[in-house]
């Protein structure tokens, strides 16, 4: 099961979204919903244009993308869309996708 983990701040921004596992719904290479994750995620990733604001690692099974700074409200929308995909595939495919969200109080 791919575990997704949203992290929001106290303003209900997104700081950082993790992935982890595999989904395990076919063989490796066939597997549509590890594919459907993969390329959501890819996605967000190349359409965020402002990089130097974060740190994210794109490695199978364990990929997560961690705002460091305020980003523009682009890539904010950018983070929610793709959260709202991995909620969606994971509404399809409860028993190969869960999403959690947790709340961390900025220091």
């Amino acid at each position: 099961m791919i575990k997704v983990l949203v992290q929001t701040d106290e303003s209900g921004e997104i700081r950082r979204i993790e992935l982890h596992s595999h989904a395990d719904y076919d063989q490796y290479g066939r597997d549509i919903v590890c594919a459907g994750v993969s390329a959501c995620f890819q996605g967000a990733l190349y359409a965020f244009d402002e990089e130097d604001k974060c740190e994210y690692s794109l490695e199978p099974g364990n990929s997560y993308i961690q705002v460091k700074e305020e980003i523009s409200q682009f890539n904010k929308d950018v983070l929610k869309v793709l959260v709202k995909q991995l909620e969606l595939i994971a509404r399809d495919y409860p028993k190969n996708v869960k999403v959690t969200h947790t709340f961390r109080k900025e220091k």
